[in-house]
């Protein structure tokens, strides 16, 4: 069964890929699948294209962020247009929390890239 989505780890990463617009349960639904069948403190979104959520949804998703991943993490999220890329952000400032690391990308190689860069010795 198609999904619409893909969910791929590599070394310490695990990638995850939207190939449709999901709502907000259904991102819920698959934020609780990476949780639970992934052991990496990477994570890597790659949402381009398909990410057209509400502000009340973007908030649901960074409470329940909180809620999954309360270890230190890095977390990349790559959002090719403007819209989602400023969603995003928005997360990105309500998942501040110690240990946890996230930043917003246009480009998946640049975000990938991202990941192995020196971090803050909290931040695994």
């Amino acid at each position: 069964m198609d999904h619409g989505y893909s969910i791929t780890t590599e070394d310490d990463l695990t990638i995850i890929r939207l190939y449709r617009d999901h709502t907000v349960d259904e991102m819920l639904a698959l934020m609780d699948e990476v949780a639970e069948t992934t052991t990496t403190n990477h994570r890597l979104w790659d949402v381009s294209g398909h990410f057209t959520l509400t502000s009340d949804a973007i908030l649901q998703l960074a409470a329940r962020g909180r809620l999954l991943w309360q270890r230190p993490s890095k977390v990349a999220f790559v959002a090719a247009d403007d819209v989602a890329f400023g969603a995003l952000r928005v997360i990105e400032s309500r998942r501040d929390q110690p240990g946890y690391r996230t930043s917003v990308f246009r480009d998946f190689d640049e975000a990938r890239s991202w990941f192995d860069e020196p971090h803050d010795p909290d931040v695994v």
